[in-house]
This record gives C-alpha cells, structure tokens and sequence, in this order.
C-alpha cells in the first residue's frame, strides 16, 4: 500500500518508552506519526507537554513553527494531509465551560493511500500507526470510548493542512536515522 507522507521514524517500543518518560499520548504522537519523526525528535518542541500532559491548538502551532512546518488551519473537515482534533460528544456537548469538549479530545494524523484516507492514531501503533478511515471509525473510536462517557458521536475541531511535498528536510539539531522519502 502506497501512503502519501513520510515513513514512520518510531514503533511500539518507542512510542511506550515515550508514553512511560514523560507522558506522551496523542498530541505528540500524531505529530511525530504526520510528520516522520520519532517521539523524542518531537518532544523538544513541545516543551510545556511534560507538564501539562495535553496538547492544545497553541501548543501544536508553536510546534508546527518551531519545525519549519507551514499549515493552512481549518476546521470540521478532516484535511487531505496533516492534523486533526477530534472531540469526542457526551454529555459535556451543551457544557456551558468553554473548555468542556476540548478536555475530550482526541489529535490524529490524516493521509491518503491507494486504498483510500488513513488515520494515524496512536492507539492503533501496534498496528503502525496508521490504518484505513473505515477501521479507525468502525473498530478503533468504539474501542476508545468503551466504558467511558462519550456517547459514540465526534466532530472535527480544529485541522491544520500540511503538503507533505513542502516539508522543510530533517533538521540538522534533530538526530537519528533520516525518515526515507515521500510516496
């Protein structure tokens, strides 16, 4: 399968490692999964992470510019190539704190292959990451939200475009093995 984007730069036992170090889920990991790098590459930009344990849409922005990496912001249309956040609806949906839905989202990574649109969703890194649009809503989200609050239901929040061929090359403060080309 032909996946438009970089190759993934981490797998499970990175994204664990990171999970256990310094608290990442999936903010930084839809970032590093959209952009090819590793946790640890992306972790030095964003520097509030660690302690806060989320990621916002200015902190993902800053991130985003620290990078090198130029987006067109949207929202609620899920973007060709780039980020998404998810909120998750239940029964914080007509919360009157203005905070509510975005203390249930939810950041993932959006592509296209020849069988269609791809999700990198972090929960989904056993798998590598990222698979098809139809398994992330029928199989992944149910799983996600079992047991919980949330009634099933999501939106998309904010969305930042990224032209995967308009991607700055690996900087040189970050080091490792270089992500192998686009497809």
């Amino acid at each position: 399968m032909t996946r438009l984007g970089p190759d993934m730069a981490f797998g499970l036992d990175e994204a664990l490692s990171a999970q256990v170090d310094w608290g990442m889920n999936c903010g930084p990991g839809a970032l590093a999964g959209v952009l090819g790098l590793s946790p640890e590459e992306i972790r030095q930009h964003l520097p509030d992470f660690p302690d806060k344990q989320y990621t916002n849409e200015i902190m993902l922005e800053a991130a985003l510019e620290d990078l090198g990496v130029a987006a067109t912001i949207g929202r609620g249309t899920l973007p060709a190539y780039g980020l998404a956040r998810v909120l998750w609806k239940g029964p914080w949906w007509d919360d009157p704190d203005p905070y509510a839905r975005e203390r249930r989202s939810h950041w993932i990574g959006v592509s296209s292959s020849d069988e269609g649109r791809m999700i990198f969703d972090i929960n989904a890194i056993k798998a590598g990451g990222w698979i098809l649009e139809q398994e992330w809503r029928d199989v992944l989200v149910p799983w996600l939200l079992e047991g919980g609050e949330a009634t099933g239901g999501w939106e998309v929040a904010e969305t930042y475009e990224i032209d995967p061929g308009l991607l700055p090359p690996r900087p040189d403060y970050i080091s490792g093995p270089s992500s192998s080309g686009f497809a």
